[in-house]
């Protein structure tokens, strides 16, 4: 690997260290990109070695932090971004291999044995290899509880409501955003020609979904109660892709409610310094 990146999440910006080459710090609110972030290394890495093809290196907070470094495969990719969130909000250091599943990087003998279906993200964290994001962020949520932002709740109970709220999640949001996402964002790389019927038909039905989340944030700031959790967490990364991608925002904005939790969950620095290092895939 020609260039090893070690962004360090701190009170005062992103301080990245280049290996053989004088380091730069910058303010994570003037990032765009990785390479807005580090531009010693501009669009080609050292050696001629495109930033894409690169592994990027990224540790997450500075001291006192879990000895072990947790690698995440596939930083560009929604499922993936759900479980370096968590891992920022825990402050949990962490690397990131870059795996382009659309280059059919993720059918790979390497890659199958870390994950047997191919899909992402997987994560390693010394011996141990968990891949499913929902089942990793519950791992460190509860591995990491005394660490970082809590994220499971305090009692049996909030803990019950996080869990009934990312089975909501997982079983009633995911599934039409998904489809919505194939059929307009990744369409071509997918080799998915856009059905306007399936479209309007998954539309419909987030919308129903999202009409239940408006009368739920009615009476409580977040989806578990008065606290930020892994139920509000799990959606960013699809929710994201509706404001942003899908040209479907006013699902959102038409609920006054829902686009108040929007606005407050986006705004976590976390998701922030996510998006600004890893821009998704186009």
């Amino acid at each position: 690997m020609a260039c090893t990146l070690w962004p360090i999440f701190g009170s005062f910006g992103l301080t990245f260290a280049c290996a053989g080459r004088a380091c730069t710090q910058v303010q994570g609110s003037k990032a765009k990109s990785v390479q807005d972030l580090h531009p010693l290394c501009g669009r080609v890495g050292h050696g001629g070695v495109s930033m894409q093809q690169m592994a990027y290196s990224l540790v997450a907070s500075e001291l006192g932090l879990a000895a072990m470094v947790v690698k995440v495969y596939g930083p560009a990719f929604a499922s993936s971004k759900r479980v370096i969130v968590c891992l920022v909000e825990k402050e949990i250091k962490f690397e990131v291999v870059d795996i382009d599943i659309f280059k059919g990087e993720g059918r790979s003998p390497d890659y199958l044995k870390l994950q047997p279906f191919g899909f992402l993200p997987v994560i390693r964290d010394g011996d141990y290899t968990l891949y499913e994001s929902r089942a990793i962020i519950r791992y460190y949520a509860e591995k990491y509880k005394s660490q970082g932002t809590e994220l499971f709740g305090n009692t049996m109970e909030e803990k019950g409501k996080v869990e009934q709220w990312l089975e909501v999640e997982a079983h009633n949001f995911h599934p039409p955003i998904y489809t919505l996402v194939a059929h307009t964002v990744f369409s071509s790389k997918l080799g998915i020609t856009p059905d306007q019927k399936v479209i309007q038909e998954n539309e419909a039905k987030l919308g129903k979904v999202l009409d239940i989340y408006e009368e739920r944030l009615s009476t409580s700031k977040y989806l578990a109660g008065d606290f930020f959790s892994l139920a509000d967490l799990s959606h960013l990364p699809f929710g994201h892709y509706l404001i942003n991608g899908v040209g479907k925002e006013y699902l959102i904005r038409d609920r006054k409610h829902v686009s108040a939790w929007w606005d407050v969950i986006s705004n976590r620095p976390s998701w922030k310094k996510v998006i600004q290092l890893f821009p998704p895939p186009t």
